[in-house]
């Protein structure tokens, strides 16, 4: 018996290059739950470490899709135990559905409103009024910290008293991932060995509801799971399930909408490798999706590594692109190696400080080379994405996107979600363009707005402001 990540180190110090450890014929390699992580790196390696065992998987939800399929991954079926056989034989019970409904207060909320003010203090009044009518909703009192301890208390108290001594174990359904794991917090602190079991509905999340207001506005819409420089492999193992998964709740509800994420987010700063590992994992799933995945960019530090891990990428599957920042002097020349016919490219001015000697730091500068890599990417055949909030920077574009006669399927313009654009949007969408409203999302909000903060302030202030306008 083996896991695949016994096998992470299997790679010469020297070369770089995959090796053999074991070449035996008689070695066999029994692989739990076989229809996942058998797609990527981990499984490439473990694999070329075993170049003869034989590789036995076991699962209970073998998968066959067309970039995944475990019988191809392990060959024909040796033995199979369906759910028919499972419910003949009794070992499959049918489930019982008892609804409940605990006496339950809602405590303190004086607590809560002093909570709030402390947090919103330098906010207009009317601004706090929004974001209470925006979040004083049932899913909010549904998650009620207080109110799932008293729940899990109720459920542990019914258990022990009623279901236990029949025999029976028990379920308990929760509106959210988070909401699941604190009950089941909760429940193992009241005696009951308790397990989560997470799946998520189409609507599991404000970013939905955000990204299909959109679409019906006429949007296309970007998707990023806000955060960046994670601290631990299992952290890095953690987001690239998520964005793994929102890859298939895209799917599910129908949303247009991509994916945008951070290698940071993914493990950069821990190696490279490591952090292609986990973004080749997300680009299957894109792939396997038929979607679309933006590279971000972050500081110049890592712009090298990045274009690299996109060039790695794209061996895999065309649909993935970088950003490049109009604010370094580098860029055109970056934009020269990657340039063609395939390349989808977003161009934005960038966030981060850089020192004067690798970046433009006057507003008119990188305007200037935002227009020349406009026009060198649009010239050279790329698909490029225009993102800015500078209204007559736009306009420029506009008359750029007229000399050179170019159809709306060659580019898009691109915008944050909550940045008020006094109808600009609208009448791009007018021409024909295409508008897309990049949406992040997540718990890390408040590095990010302090980040959006610190190098943008009147674009922070906008985004905080409008973040809880009523659309």
């Amino acid at each position: 018996m083996t896991t695949i990540q016994k096998f992470e180190d299997v790679l010469s110090v020297e070369t770089e290059e995959l090796v053999t450890l074991n070449a035996a014929e008689n070695v066999i390699v029994m692989v739990d739950e076989a229809h996942r992580t058998q797609y990527g790196l981990l499984a490439a390696k473990m694999r070329k470490a075993l170049p003869n065992a034989a590789f036995i998987g076991f699962t209970g939800t073998p998968i066959d899709k067309v970039f995944r399929s475990t019988v191809r991954q392990f060959g024909g079926l040796i033995d199979s135990y369906t759910i028919p056989e499972s419910v003949a034989d009794k070992s499959t019970v049918p489930i019982l559905y008892e609804a409940r409904l605990p006496e339950l207060s809602i405590l303190g909320p004086n607590t809560l409103d002093k909570l709030f003010d402390k947090m919103f203090a330098h906010e207009p009044e009317h601004i706090k009024q929004r974001i209470k009518r925006r979040y004083a909703t049932k899913e909010m009192l549904a998650e009620a910290e207080s109110r799932i301890e008293m729940i899990a208390d109720d459920i542990s108290d019914h258990f022990n008293r009623y279901v236990k001594p029949n025999g029976y174990k028990a379920q308990v359904v929760a509106p959210s991932r988070r909401t699941a794991l604190k009950y089941a917090q909760y429940v193992n602190d009241f005696g009951i060995s308790a397990y989560p079991i997470i799946t998520t509905s189409n609507e599991d999340g404000p970013e939905f509801n955000v990204a299909k207001a959109l679409n019906e506005r006429g949007f296309e819409v970007t998707l990023d799971i806000l955060g960046e420089h994670v601290d631990s492999r299992q952290e890095a193992g953690e987001v690239t399930a998520a964005y793994v998964d929102l890859y298939r709740r895209i799917a599910a509800c129908g949303a247009r909408a991509n994916i945008s994420l951070k290698p940071t987010h993914l493990g950069l700063d821990l190696g490279r490798e490591l952090c292609l590992e986990n973004l080749l994992q997300v680009v299957s799933a894109g792939r396997e999706s038929g979607n679309f995945l933006r590279i971000d960019m972050e500081d110049s530090a890592i712009t090298d590594d990045t274009l690299a891990l996109y060039s790695d990428c794209r061996e895999f599957y065309d649909r993935v692109g970088p950003v490049l920042q109009a604010y370094l002097h580098r860029s055109s020349d970056d934009l020269a190696l990657i340039l063609s016919t395939r390349l989808n490219v977003r161009l934005c001015k960038g966030i981060y400080r850089e020192r004067p000697e690798i970046a433009h730091q006057r507003p008119s500068a990188i305007n200037d080379n935002f227009m020349a890599l406009a026009r060198q990417a649009l010239e050279g055949g790329a698909y490029v994405a225009l993102a800015t909030h500078d209204r007559p920077l736009i306009a420029r574009l506009e008359q750029l996107i007229r000399d050179l006669r170019l159809p709306p399927e060659r580019f898009e313009f691109q915008v944050l979600y909550g940045v008020p654009m006094g109808g600009k949007l609208q009448e791009l969408q007018s021409r024909g363009f295409k508008v897309r409203i990049y949406v992040p999302f997540g718990e890390a909000w408040y590095d990010y707005s302090k980040r959006r903060l610190k190098e943008n302030p009147d674009i922070a202030g906008y985004v905080l402001s409008n973040l809880f306008k009523k659309e």
